[in-house]
């Protein structure tokens, strides 16, 4: 039965039910006891039509708004009162024509490459959409490659709309070149729903998404896939032949345009996904494949595709092995040989090694930044605040790190000692909060009343004391906070910590499906919406989705992968953001996790010396001293200099750009809080040489209300000095300020702000 037919009944008549106890008592275990409203028993879209199924005997099969296919009900006509749903669902079953048809059977023919002629203008899509300059840009690019027949990698920097500028090719190829498809998306589970809501908002083309349960699938495969042959050649007048020749090419005469759906799905239904010949296939977040030996990468061999977009903002992650991998899924002819790709490449030491590396990759590879195409979205500036371990912490880390299990065990049940087999992750488990140690919440909070163990979940971790100070401040001043971390039990104390504080939030991590995914990001983004804190799980919230509601994000703990956390934060600078970002990284002092984020940064080095201004025709190599002399700094698209790429290459992303003159002892002054590390600081285009130090007097600094400290600053000694740097991948300053915090367990005290 559909939520549409749910109705308020008294508790008697529903006892007179023979089973009406039993289950009273069940609801009442997993729920809370009353509610004011209907729509907050369940979610009001619950009854609202997704799309109609079929239509036999008089009834509609509707599925419902985010309700799997497994929970379609067969409802009467007078129920389903949406003439645009029925006329929708009436153009889904339209039989094909013989012409139709015979687009389905036969190979796409593609026009020669000299019959390419560009669009100057966008076209116009459904809605009154079109596209940006940038995005035109783009489109024109991936017809250029379909034309050549060459495989491509969008590697747009995060934010810049790789969604948009997919569906305009693959609307470009069904309306202007009139391929029916049929097409294939596949696509990480968290942007799903986002990716069927822009292709339905933009296209006119019959777009399913191929998710869920066993059930879910069966009924998709039944009702939404093919067109029933019988009826094609009867009730379509096409001749048997025809429908004989589609249904040996795809299996059946496909009812669908598109067809999205996740990388779990295409490992799970191989055999059902791969019989089709796909007209075009794009895998979203496509550095997934970057393990040639991964599955997923041999089971997309197994696809029969006549064009492959791979889309990635991130194309070159960890090393130069991992981009040969998504080069070789696109043309394995070409780079088909890895040693001989390592030979050239794997060891990166200068420009002229990365100039031949990027003229390889730029006919396959599109790649633009942010502040090069789109002004429109508003600077972000990173915070690195390194916080010192608490007491707690330091015994702790210092018993892990010297195996000592006799303190570790101390008042701990055998069935809850922590194990050293991973030391690492025991230390980084420390760095974050001592409570995520086996036994160690249990042994501090025994005995204490609530509000005491809540004054130690705060106190035992520096990050938490700094949390606990930031975000009172954050929320003052309007602000909403995304907060991201690798591990999911710290997530749960965070989500202790808002629960106390009275802080309303959402949460997505692995264990949250895609339909609540989107309800979570719907709630959160909406005007007006009282949502505070968005709790995300790095890897499962932070690709594909689009949070612009927030503007500031708070990296609570670094990813050994820098790209990740470049896609956590990319979650909120993107197209459609006004407000300036502010990114806070919280770094644990002298641990192992600082040298964690330092290795890190050497990667998203290797990854900025060789993407940064990848299609652009200006190298530093090819111009003489002189014109590099003349050459306007401040250009976002001029190349990097031969001094900038040896310094990625050898120091890594965020040490890179720091200027050596302004690296000396920092003057003590008298006092300082937590607003400095709230200032908005004013994004300022950078006018000076990008290795240059940028002024600090063009930063814009509110002033310090000492009296309403949140910080205390009795004991401190407070010493600050300034460096900014021009970022490898920008054209305007981006400035990186470091700060450092000395935690004592109930205060935080400023000793040093290298900003």
């Amino acid at each position: 039965m559909a939520y549409i037919h749910a109705a308020w009944v008294q508790e008697a008549v529903f006892l007179e039910d023979r089973f009406g106890k039993q289950r009273i008592q069940r609801y009442l275990a997993k729920m809370p006891p009353s509610f004011d409203e209907v729509d907050q028993v369940f979610p009001a879209h619950f009854t609202e039509i997704d799309r109609i199924v079929a239509f036999e005997d008089g009834l509609y099969l509707v599925k419902w708004q985010s309700l799997p296919y497994s929970e379609a009900t067969w409802e009467e006509p007078s129920l389903v009162n949406d003439d645009d749903k029925i006329a929708e669902f009436r153009a889904r079953e339209r039989l094909p024509s013989e012409r139709e048809l015979a687009a389905w059977r036969a190979p796409t023919q593609r026009p020669p490459l000299e019959s390419f002629v560009e669009l100057a203008e966008s076209p116009v899509f459904k809605g009154g959409h079109s596209l940006r300059p940038y995005q035109l840009h783009g489109l024109n690019w991936l017809r250029k490659c379909w034309y050549s027949r060459r495989n491509s990698i969008l590697a747009d920097e995060m934010g810049l709309g790789k969604t948009i500028q997919t569906i305009s090719i693959i609307n470009n190829l069904f309306e202007r070149e009139r391929i029916p498809g049929p097409f294939l998306i596949v696509v990480p589970l968290s942007t799903i729903s986002h990716w069927r809501r822009e292709f339905e908002g933009w296209t006119h083309m019959n777009t399913i998404v191929y998710h869920g349960d066993t059930v879910s699938r069966e009924i998709l495969r039944a009702r939404e896939i093919f067109h029933t042959p019988s009826a094609v050649v009867n009730e379509g007048r096409c001749s048997q032949s025809a429908v004989s020749a589609v249904v040996a090419a795809m299996g059946g005469v496909p009812k669908f345009h598109v067809l999205i759906t996740t990388y779990e799905m295409v490992l799970c239904d191989t055999s059902f996904l791969s019989r089709f010949a796909w007209r075009y296939l794009c895998i979203d977040e496509a550095h997934r494949l970057k393990n040639k030996t991964c599955r997923l990468t041999t089971v997309m061999r197994q696809f029969k595709y006549d064009h492959l977009l791979l889309l990635s903002g991130t194309p070159l992650q960890n090393n130069i092995e991992e981009l040969w991998t998504l080069l070789n899924v696109i043309d394995p002819s070409t780079f088909a040989s890895l040693s001989s790709f390592m030979q050239d490449f794997g060891d990166l030491k200068d420009l002229e090694q990365v100039e031949r590396l990027q003229n390889l990759l730029k006919p396959y590879m599109l790649r633009r930044m942010k502040e090069d195409v789109e002004k429109s979205i508003a600077p972000k500036e990173e915070t690195i605040v390194e916080v010192e371990l608490t007491k707690l912490q330091k015994q702790y880390y210092r018993a892990i790190y010297d195996h000592n299990l006799t303190f570790l065990t101390q008042g701990v049940k055998a069935s809850n000692i922590p194990s050293l087999r991973n030391i690492m992750m025991q230390l980084r488990k420390c760095c974050n909060h001592p409570f995520l140690i086996k036994g160690v919440e249990d042994t501090v909070t025994q005995g204490l009343e609530a509000d005491d163990a809540f004054a130690r979940l705060i106190n035992a971790s520096g990050k938490m004391v700094l949390i606990d100070k930031l975000l009172p401040k954050l929320k003052a001043r309007g602000h909403k906070v995304l907060i991201f971390s690798q591990m999911v039990r710290m997530l749960d104390i965070l989500e202790d910590y808002m629960h106390h504080r009275n802080y309303v939030y959402e949460r997505i991590d692995g264990g949250v499906r895609g339909n609540d995914r989107q309800s979570a990001i719907d709630r959160f983004s909406r005007d007006g919406s009282d949502r505070f804190v968005f709790l995300l799980c790095t890897r499962a919230g932070g690709l594909g989705i689009n949070l612009t509601a927030a503007d500031t994000v708070i990296i609570f703990d670094s990813d050994w992968n820098p790209q990740n956390d470049l896609q956590a934060q990319a979650r909120c600078h993107r197209i459609g953001q006004t407000q300036m970002v502010k990114i806070y990284r919280l770094i644990t002092k002298n641990t192992y996790e600082k040298l964690m984020f330092d290795r890190a940064s050497l990667k998203l080095g290797l990854d900025q010396a060789v993407l940064t201004k990848l299609n652009t025709n200006k190298t530093a190599s090819s111009s003489s001293s002189s014109d590099l002399a003349a050459a306007d700094d401040s250009d976002p698209m001029r190349a990097l200099s031969k001094q900038e790429v040896d310094k990625l290459l050898k120091y890594g992303a965020y040490c890179a750009f720091a200027d050596p003159a302004n690296d000396t002892e920092p003057e003590a002054y008298d006092e300082d809080d937590i607003d400095r590390i709230l200032e908005r600081t004013q994004f300022v285009p950078q006018t000076q040489a990008s290795t240059a130090a940028v002024d600090p007097t063009s930063t814009s600094t509110s002033t310090t209300d000492t009296s309403s400290s949140a910080v205390s600053s009795t004991d401190a000694n407070s010493r600050s000095k300034v460096a900014s740097f021009a970022s490898a991948d920008a054209g305007m300053c981006y400035h990186l300020h470091y700060h450092y915090y000395l935690i004592d367990t109930s205060e935080i005290v400023l000793f040093n702000s290298l900003m």
